[in-house]
């Protein structure tokens, strides 16, 4: 789908009708990228959320690709009881991704971010050497 100039331009003028069923979630769009981000406390659950999506994608043409979607739950660092939420069918749930180039935590720490960043400016000073 990147082969293309226009592609994402069509992609982008494609989910523009793209919306969450309750307005206490959120769904970021960038390029050919959507981030879907359902609090805890909400009247429309993650899975329903998802399954909109889907919906959504079959109505457009469009295939979700399972393997490169991801889910991370965030909780309060340092919490005594913490309940995981069971995953969604088939989506892989991760401690931590990396979105526009920034590394979130599911504890909200930044040391794996820190971390990237220190290796990234590694390589960079051994290119220079």
């Amino acid at each position: 789908m990147q082969c293309s100039g226009i592609v994402p331009t069509l992609y982008l003028v494609l989910k523009s009708d793209l919306r969450t069923i309750s307005e206490l979630n959120d769904i970021f769009k960038y390029a050919e990228d959507t981030t879907l981000l359902v609090p805890e406390h909400t009247d429309v659950d993650l899975n329903s959320e998802f399954n909109h999506i889907k919906q959504w994608a079959a109505t457009n043409g469009l295939i979700i690709n399972s393997y490169k979607t991801k889910e991370v739950v965030f909780r309060q660092p340092r919490v005594s009881c913490f309940h995981l939420p069971a995953a969604i069918d088939d989506i892989e749930q991760i401690d931590c991704c990396k979105l526009l180039g920034v590394m979130f935590q599911n504890n909200c720490k930044m040391d794996s971010h820190v971390q990237y960043i220190l290796s990234q400016c590694a390589q960079r000073i051994y290119l220079l050497k």
